[in-house]
């Protein structure tokens, strides 16, 4: 027989996924710290800061692991597993594309013109801006899809149309940062590695969208 969550678990899942949004929001800003020293040319300290995320990323892959390891099979949930083993994943990914973003970036000492950095940090601060906003709506992701008035949903809806408002605000800033890296030219390594710096980056808003698109079709059941 399927047997309530709360009856073959001796913790939620939804306890899990906040322990491991946790883990996201410090790697998040370990994260921006990392890049903002990068385009600083402030590299030691960088590299401090980018062993800081790859820890974290670490670490929230072992959380990850846990609550997958730890969901059997026969278990009823107030919504579809798939759905929420997708949300998991898709949140994970944000900061797999962090992790990726510090370890591009660390390959090469690449200086930036100032209107490239002035862009480049643009678009990060709008990519995180992305995440912070999944966030505010993860923080409370159980109450949401188990017991909600129509007000707190409607205003989580409203995140979460943010959130695919600012990742398209992000592909905006990125658009006009390839042109402007293309623009000003220099040697083609440096083009091509702040050029993949930027995509790699542009990754992370785009997970952020995916977890809240999960996260609405979570809601609607």
């Amino acid at each position: 027989m399927r047997a309530p969550i709360f009856k073959t678990l001796r913790r939620s899942p939804f306890e899990g996924l906040l322990e491991h949004a946790k883990k996201v929001k410090e790697c998040v800003h370990k994260f921006k710290e990392a890049v903002e020293c990068y385009c600083d040319g402030e590299y030691d300290e960088f590299e401090r800061l980018r062993k800081d995320v790859m820890k974290l990323e670490n670490d929230a892959d072992w959380i990850k692991g846990n609550i997958t390891a730890h969901l059997p099979r026969r278990i009823f949930m107030p919504v579809d597993k798939g759905d929420f083993l997708t949300c998991l994943h898709e949140h994970d990914d944000i900061l797999d594309f962090a992790e990726d973003a510090v370890i591009w970036l660390g390959f090469r000492k690449t200086e930036m013109h100032q209107e490239i950095k002035d862009l480049f940090l643009k678009h990060l601060y709008k990519v995180i801006e992305t995440v912070e906003t999944l966030e505010s709506v993860v923080d409370n992701v159980k109450h949401l899809v188990v017991s909600v008035t129509m007000e707190e949903r409607a205003k989580a809806k409203e995140s979460l149309k943010s959130i695919h408002y600012k990742e398209w605000e992000a592909d905006q800033i990125e658009h006009e940062l390839g042109r402007k890296i293309f623009e000003l030219g220099g040697d083609m390594f440096s083009v091509y590695h702040l050029l993949q710096a930027v995509f790699v980056i542009a990754h992370i808003a785009d997970h952020a969208e995916n977890a809240g698109d999960k996260i609405r079709a979570m809601m609607a059941r």
